[in-house]
């Protein structure tokens, strides 16, 4: 597969959480009003919260000891308070809002495939006004039985008749990378999210950018 420039692609997936919009504010203040309706002192969490590991597990890393009835409680309770909030903490990354209207006004086609769960993620994009520019957005809850962020990519992918060789993931984490090579598109990972700059140049991605602006570079 060759590598063209980044203007002459046709089509763009991105990832949401530490690629679009930085919802460390308010995926951690939830959390935690979450955790601890349950219990009053959450040891650790102030330094240990992390955006990555499923739900169910980042409720086991703060509560080792709560059975699985608790963890569920947890759980619905988090969702509750994401779903329902007006995410005062959460913003986009700089240079996006300009990346988003510059592919969009030259045509190009931007999707969103990410890892986050369809109610907050339409709530956000229309908080932000990003909706109009995109082609769809995906969700492992956008068919009953989830999707994978690879099976995500090769679904737009057929229904949109795209070129691989034309087209590029891009996103904050390995898996992101990981995900945009297993379904034969291109990559381009950037380092303002979530993700460790290491092991990201170890996914060895076809672009590693640290701004929006290096994005046509």
């Amino acid at each position: 597969m060759s590598n063209p420039p980044v203007q002459n692609y046709t089509d763009f997936f991105f990832d949401l959480d530490g690629t679009t919009l930085d919802t460390y504010g308010d995926l951690r203040s939830c959390m935690k009003a979450a955790l601890q309706k349950y219990t009053p002192d959450v040891d650790r969490f102030d330094t240990d919260f992390v955006i990555g590991p499923p739900l169910q597990m980042s409720v086991k890393m703060f509560l080792p000891s709560a059975d699985e009835k608790t963890i569920d409680s947890i759980c619905r309770e988090f969702k509750v308070q994401y779903d329902t909030s007006d995410y005062p903490d959460t913003k986009m990354y700089p240079g996006i809002e300009s990346l988003f209207d510059r592919l969009f006004k030259g045509g190009k086609r931007i999707y969103i495939a990410t890892n986050k769960r369809r109610v907050p993620t339409m709530r956000l994009l229309d908080k932000f006004g990003m909706r109009d520019k995109i082609v769809e957005v995906v969700t492992p809850d956008s068919r009953p039985d989830g999707y994978t962020k690879t099976e995500m990519i090769k679904m737009l992918l057929e229904k949109y008749s795209v070129n691989p060789d034309a087209a590029v993931m891009v996103g904050d984490m390995t898996s992101d990378v990981y995900a945009g090579k297993s379904a034969g598109v291109h990559t381009i990972a950037v380092t303002w999210g979530y993700g460790s700059e290491d092991a990201l140049k170890e996914a060895q991605p076809d672009k590693l950018i640290s701004s929006a602006d290096e994005f046509w570079r």
